[in-house]
C-alpha cells in the first residue's frame, strides 16, 4: 500500500475503488484529486476513509441490524439435547462481507472501514462483561426487518375507513393515499427481473383468454351458441352487475388464462351448462400484474437516501397484493369489493392501465384478468342482415341426440348493384345527401378480443369437488365454576 499512514481514518479512497453508483458519485462530488492509498491512483478525486465510515454508519442505522451472538433459549435446548441433531448457526452475515456488498469494495477497504468502525464502537465495559459491541470485527449483521404496520398501513386503513363510511366515489385523501402507494409502479421490477407493469397480447406470452358464463334455461343457451361474440362477451353497461375490479353498470371482461381457471371462477351450480370461449388479443395491453406484487425488490443503493422509503413502500405492496386477491364470503362481497374496485378505477384513469391480473383464488393454478372498460370490447361476427343462425345436436345415436351441438349459420347472397341509368337527356339520376351523424349509443372503442368461433365449449355441471382443511374441535366439561383468574 502507496503512502501507508499509521492513522487509518486519514487514508484516502478514491471512487474507482467502490462500485455502488451513489456512494461513487458523493465522492466524485465531495472529494479532490489525491493519490488513493489503495489503487495508487493519482487522478481520481479521494475522501478521507473515515468520511467514508460515517456514511457507512448511516446505512447501517437505516439498513441493517445486529445479530445475537449466542442462541435463544430454545435453541439452547435443541443444542443441548443430544438427540436433537440441532446445529446452531448464527444469523446474519460476517460485518465485513456485509460491508463490502453494500459499499461496492474490495476486501482491503473493507478490512480497513472494519477497523474504523470497530474503534469507534468498543466499549472497554461490555468487553469485559462478555457483551459484542456495535461492528465488533466478528458481528454479524442482516438485513432490518421493514415494518409492515408503519406509515403506509396506517394511511391504508383511513383509505379504507373512509370508502366504508364516508365517501365512496370521491375523497382527496384517497387519492393522495393511491398516489403514494402506487407512484413510480411502472418502474418496480421482481428479484427475477420482470416488471411489475406489462405488456400482454400480440408477441408475449399470454396471446388468449378464456371466459366463461352460467346457463340454466335451454333458451339461454341456444342463444348463447347462436351469438356466443355477444353473449360470452362483457355485458352491456346497464347489464354490468358489480365484481371484484368494477363497479355496477361498468363493463369489463373478466377472462382467465385457462379453460378450467374460467370454469371455476363462474362458480356454476350442479345442473347448470356453461358456455366456455377463447378469445385472441388483438393488439398489446399494458396491465398490472399482481402475482409479481410479492416479488418486488428495490435496486437502488443502500447510500441513495430515498432508497428507505421505497423499500418500506416494496414491503407494503407485497401485503398489499395478498389483501387485493384474498376470497371474499358471498355476504361481504359488496363491501370487499368497494376498495378493489376503487384501486381499479384509479389504476385505469390515473395509471392509464389496461387491467388487472392476479392468481385464481378458486383453483390455486392459473391466473384471471380484468381488462378494463376501455380494453374490453370484443370484435363481433360479420353477420350480414339477414342471416339465420340454427343450433342442434349434432347428430344422433341409438340412445339419442348426440350430447354435442352443431350450429349453422346462413349469410344471404350479395345481390348485385345494377348500374344507373341517364335519363333521356343523358345525365344520371340526382341522389339525396346523406348526412352521417353520430350515433350516441355506438361503442368507439377499439375491439381488443376477438372469439375463436371453433373454441367454444358446453360444460354440462354434474358434480362439485372442494379441497378443504379441516380442523378438530375439543370439548371439555368441568363441574362447577370454571376458574379463569390465570388470565388476567
Amino acid at each position: 500500500m502507496n503512502g501507508s499512514i499509521s492513522d487509518d481514518e486519514e487514508q484516502l479512497l478514491c471512487w474507482k475503488c467502490v462500485s455502488d453508483p451513489f456512494l461513487k458519485k458523493r465522492m466524485q462530488k465531495e472529494g479532490r484529486k489525491s493519490i488513493c492509498d489503495f489503487c495508487n491512483s493519482s487522478n481520481a478525486k479521494a475522501v478521507r476513509l473515515s468520511l467514508v465510515a460515517d456514511w457507512i454508519e448511516e446505512v447501517f442505522a437505516k439498513h441493517f441490524e445486529r445479530t445475537s451472538p449466542d442462541p435463544s433459549d430454545d435453541e439452547y435446548w435443541l443444542l443441548k439435547n443430544s438427540e436433537s441433531g440441532y446445529f446452531w448457526d448464527r444469523d446474519g452475515d460476517p460485518l465485513v462481507d456485509v460491508l463490502s456488498e453494500v459499499a461496492g469494495v474490495g476486501e482491503e477497504v473493507a478490512d480497513a472501514l472494519v477497523e474504523i468502525l470497530s474503534a469507534r464502537h468498543f466499549d472497554f465495559e461490555a468487553a469485559k462483561m462478555g457483551e459484542e459491541s456495535d461492528f465488533a470485527k466478528d458481528s454479524h449483521y442482516s438485513t432490518r426487518a421493514v415494518d409492515h404496520y408503519g406509515n403506509h398501513h396506517e394511511a391504508w386503513s383511513s383509505f379504507e375507513r373512509t370508502l366504508h363510511r364516508e365517501s365512496r366515489y370521491f375523497s382527496r385523501n384517497a387519492s393522495e393515499i393511491l398516489n403514494a402507494v402506487f407512484e413510480g409502479i411502472e418502474d418496480f421490477v421482481t428479484f427475477s427481473g420482470d416488471r411489475i407493469v406489462r405488456d400482454i397480447g400480440p408477441g408475449t406470452d399470454i396471446l388468449t383468454l378464456f371466459r366463461a358464463r352460467v346457463f340454466q334455461s335451454a333458451g339461454g343457451l341456444e342463444q348463447a351458441l347462436k351469438r356466443p361474440d355477444l353473449e360470452i362477451a362483457p355485458p352491456p353497461s346497464e347489464r354490468a352487475s358489480a365484481g371484484r375490479m368494477n363497479a355496477q353498470g361498468i363493463s369489463i371482461f373478466y377472462g382467465a388464462s385457462q379453460e378450467a381457471t374460467a370454469l371455476a371462477e363462474v362458480r356454476p351450480p350442479v345442473g347448470s351448462n356453461v358456455v366456455v370461449g377463447e378469445f385472441e388479443l388483438l393488439r398489446p395491453v399494458r396491465i398490472l400484474d399482481i402475482r409479481n406484487l410479492g416479488e418486488i425488490v428495490v435496486r437502488k443503493s443502500y447510500f441513495d437516501p430515498d432508497s428507505r422509503p421505497l423499500i418500506e413502500r416494496a414491503a407494503f405492496l407485497r401485503e398489499l397484493s395478498s389483501r387485493i386477491v384474498q376470497p371474499a364470503m358471498p355476504e361481504r362481497e359488496h363491501r370487499d369489493y368497494l376498495v378493489t374496485q376503487v384501486i381499479a378505477d384509479y389504476l385505469a384513469s390515473e395509471r392509464g392501465l389496461d387491467g388487472l391480473l392476479f392468481p385464481s383464488v378458486q383453483t390455486g393454478s392459473g391466473f384471471n384478468l380484468a381488462l378494463f372498460h376501455r380494453a374490453s370490447r370484443t370484435e363481433p361476427f360479420d353477420t350480414p342482415e339477414g342471416t339465420t343462425i340454427s343450433v342442434a345436436p349434432d347428430g344422433w345415436d341409438d340412445d339419442g341426440p348426440s350430447p354435442d351441438f352443431s350450429v349453422q349459420v346462413t349469410i344471404p347472397k350479395k345481390a348485385e348493384e345494377e348500374p344507373d341509368e341517364e335519363d333521356s337527356w343523358g345525365f344520371l339520376p340526382i341522389r339525396p345527401i346523406e348526412f352521417d351523424f353520430p350515433d350516441p349509443n355506438a361503442d368507439y372503442r377499439e375491439p381488443t378480443l376477438r372469439l375463436k368461433p371453433d373454441n367454444v365449449k358446453v360444460h354440462l355441471v354434474t358434480g362439485v369437488q372442494y379441497e378443504s382443511r379441516p380442523s378438530s374441535v375439543r370439548r371439555t366439561i368441568f363441574e362447577g365454576e370454571l376458574d379463569l383468574s390465570w388470565m388476567k
